[in-house]
């Protein structure tokens, strides 16, 4: 039975060293570690901290708590901006202030004649581990205040002043060892070999014929037949069709057009020829164009709603690619600003479709050209394994993999086209055409991708998707806490890496850039394009169930495929006005590998 006891410890210290290779001398900021799990000597005997997450009260911390000279509360030089625990250390972001003593230790600091800094904290409970010499582990501890220190004072007796805060520690002591000897009885249990040999048959048997299923629906029979023969599991085949897969070269899909014919491709005759299937007179102008739609048509191996355009042609390098940084400064503005991005460089329309989407542009991994269902390895449990005694034997682990399925879905986009506009014959006409057409695909599958609901025929986007964080905001405001308690959330999901970075609403983005971090510092929430260094992307697809919304994640679990390398144009109506409406089809689906990789905003 647990025997507890009551003692007063005070506020207690400790001392690590100073890295000023952390240093940013022009934001004055200071990355530190504040703690550890090195045993301390203390009058009651030796004090370990615990530093799992639910160990550790960073409360006071990440409520800009101080940063004091010499633990001295009258000598503040500066503010906690965040802290955490990573590795088993506790670490913060420190800002040193511009007082004239502020600027006296930063500068002594960064000199290395400063070299230690010190954590202020109050212990809640500890446990005591043993006996002779006595070892407590503190399972509550809270940090109060960090401060850097000239000359490191006696830590086994805290902090000495006269406001000494005085903090009761409950104490759980060791029961009473009393000498008493186990007996182990080994039995020895029958083993049912039948039982156990039936069992393996049928894995093994399912083993193969879901690689030969797979194989067979993604034309990979070969390497099916290898994967069978050298024994490696379903997840493990799975994952390498999916790296051919996205390996393919794009020529796969080409129907031989010169660079000659390529060029002369005219989207408007073919428009023409659609719309008007009963005039001779423009069937016979696009008969190359309709012809090479049907070389396309016989390449994709299905039927097309209206004609597939040909391969060449998307990816022929005449539309004008736009940054997404100047497509940002848009984005407010009428439809046809929306149509003229800042020309920079030639670029194909599978480039410019690209190079439009904030979620590639976050770094979302694109798949081309995909066939059938596509299945998605992921392993859904940790790998276990254990401490071993000399010359002894792993135990045989198989990893354990559920899937991610992606499949075709279809985005239908109406496209409007005056009769004026299809009279032009000049190639920069050619090209806004296509520019619009490709404009709106992207801004349609950036919307899946962020929010798609997973009903009614959409993909399920990043919002939609079961098991990502989330953290409260009043409705179109974020402060800097609430983004970096985003982040919080992914590093418990062990997800804080890859392509790390925010997508945030126009709204929040601009109350972002308009919200302090503190009272002091004059630095806001969203500066130059980043939140708290992270590259911040705005869109006005960050939207989901009417609220305006902030992403942050690693965007290369975000996956997006197409089925076919590009659109599938069909000509739905011409109006008595002359216009031409086009219906614009996209073969495509979204699918989140890692839940935990992303966390969003949820209004309060």
């Amino acid at each position: 039975m647990e025997q507890t006891k009551k003692i007063e410890t005070g506020i207690l210290t400790r001392i690590l060293e100073v890295k000023e290779s952390n240093a940013d001398k022009d934001s004055r900021t200071l990355d530190i570690s504040f703690s550890s799990e090195a045993p301390v000597e203390r009058s009651f005997g030796a004090e370990i901290l615990d530093h799992k997450p639910e160990s550790v009260r960073l409360g006071r911390l990440n409520n800009s708590a101080p940063v004091l000279f010499n633990h001295d509360i009258d000598q503040p030089v500066g503010v906690v901006e965040s802290a955490r625990i990573e590795e088993k250390i506790g670490r913060a972001s420190i800002r040193f202030g511009n007082s004239e003593r502020a600027n006296e230790v930063f500068q002594d600091v960064m000199d290395g004649i400063l070299q230690n800094v010190s954590v202020g904290y109050a212990v809640h409970r500890m446990e005591q581990t043993k006996d002779n010499p006595p070892e407590y582990r503190v399972t509550d501890f809270e940090p109060h205040e960090i401060s850097i220190v000239t000359v490191p004072a006696d830590i086994s007796v805290g902090i000495s002043r006269e406001r000494e805060t005085r903090v009761q520690t409950e104490v759980i002591e060791l029961p009473e060892l009393k000498e008493h000897k186990m007996e182990v009885e080994v039995q020895e249990q029958a083993v049912n070999t039948a039982a156990l040999e039936a069992k393996v048959r049928a894995d093994e048997l399912k083993r193969v014929r879901e690689i030969e299923a797979y194989g067979r629906e993604h034309k990979e029979s070969e390497l099916a037949e290898e994967y069978i023969k050298s024994g490696k599991s379903e997840g493990e085949f799975a994952q390498a069709v999916l790296e051919r897969i996205k390996n393919r070269p794009k020529e796969h899909f080409d129907i031989g057009l010169t660079k000659k014919e390529t060029g002369e491709f005219s989207m408007l005759r073919l428009i023409n020829a659609l719309a008007r299937p009963h005039d001779r007179t423009a069937q016979d102008e696009a008969s190359f164009e309709l012809q090479a739609c049907q070389a396309q048509e016989g390449k994709q191996k299905r039927a097309a709603r209206g004609v597939y355009i040909p391969n060449e042609v998307l990816n022929e390098r005449s539309l004008s690619r736009a940054s997404y940084q100047n497509r940002e400064l848009q984005a407010g503005s009428g439809d046809g600003a929306n149509l003229v991005p800042t020309i920079l460089d030639s670029s194909s329309f599978i480039e410019f479709l690209d190079n439009n989407m904030v979620s590639v542009a976050m770094g979302a991994r694109v798949m081309r050209g995909l066939d059938g269902i596509i299945k998605i390895p992921r392993r859904d449990a940790a790998i276990s394994g254990g401490w071993l005694a000399e010359s002894g034997d792993a135990g045989d682990v198989t990893p354990s993999y559920d899937q991610v399925t992606m499949q075709l879905k279809t985005y239908g986009l109406r496209v409007d086209l005056s009769r004026q506009l299809r009279l032009q014959s000049s190639m920069d006409v050619e090209r806004l055409v296509r520019e619009e057409i490709s404009l709106s695909t992207a801004i349609a599958l950036d919307q899946a991708a962020l929010s798609g609901t997973g009903s009614s025929n959409q993909p399920t986007g990043i919002a939609a998707t079961s098991g990502i964080g989330s953290e409260t905001i009043t409705a179109n405001q974020i402060t800097y806490a609430q983004a970096i308690a985003m982040q919080g959330d992914v590093m418990a999901a062990n997800a804080y890496f890859g392509k790390l970075g925010y997508v945030i609403h126009p709204t929040l983005a601009a109350d972002a850039k308009a919200r302090t971090i503190d009272s002091g510092s004059g630095r806001f929430v969203m500066e130059n394009n980043t939140i708290d260094g992270f590259r911040t992307l705005v869109s006005a697809q960050a939207t989901y169930s009417s609220q305006n919304k902030v992403f942050f994640g690693n965007f290369d679990d975000l996956m997006i495929g197409y089925w076919s390398p590009g659109i599938d144009v069909s000509v739905h109506k011409e109006f008595d006005d002359g216009r031409v409406r086009l219906i614009v089809f996209v073969d495509a689906d979204i699918a989140v590998r890692h839940a935990g990789s992303f966390s969003m905003t949820v209004n309060a």
